[in-house]
């Protein structure tokens, strides 16, 4: 239960993470507001073609180790154009746009995985109960997120670390 609660938060706290960024990045990069509209059209499209594609894989695989490919996959790609620019200096709008996508897309997997878990080891009466606490996951990760990106914000720490520390959760 705390495993799968878990997952689905730090899942969000990438969801969030962006969110919040996105101010950031266009400050920092010169992208428009209309530019990162863009991207979350095309994160949500990649994210129901991997629903789609991925959806139909999930019988192949053992439920656990679906989910931790698919958020390893998706953390690290939206972790790593950031990581690259603190490093390199290299920036390109198409590279993050390319890998945002390929992080909606794997992000795809979280969802059905951990429903197939859950619904695996709790049965009957107590489902329903546990699915209504277990449900409040998603939004334990948006505070989760918020709480430690307002302190980052608060204390001037570059944006960058907006993605390290919400993708390293997801990782985690």
């Amino acid at each position: 239960f705390f495993d799968t609660f878990m997952v689905y938060a730090a899942l969000h706290a990438i969801r969030e993470g962006w969110a919040y960024s996105k101010s950031d990045i266009s400050s920092t990069f010169g992208v428009s507001k209309e530019y990162l509209g863009i991207v979350d059209a095309l994160y949500l499209v990649s994210y129901s073609a991997g629903m789609a594609v991925l959806g139909s894989c999930m019988h192949r695989f053992t439920l656990k180790i679906y989910v931790i490919m698919g958020l390893t996959v998706a953390s690290i790609c939206y972790m790593s154009w950031m990581v690259i620019y603190s490093v390199t200096g290299f920036y390109n709008v198409v590279f993050m746009t390319i890998l945002m996508c390929i992080n909606g897309f794997f992000q795809a997997t979280g969802w059905p995985g951990i429903m197939g878990i859950f619904s695996q080891w709790f049965a009957g009466h107590r489902k329903g109960v546990l699915m209504g606490i277990w449900s409040c996951s998603a939004n334990a990760g948006d505070i989760i997120a918020s709480v430690f990106l307002n302190m980052f914000s608060d204390h001037n720490v570059d944006c960058v670390w907006n993605f390290i520390l919400t993708g390293g959760l997801a990782l985690l």
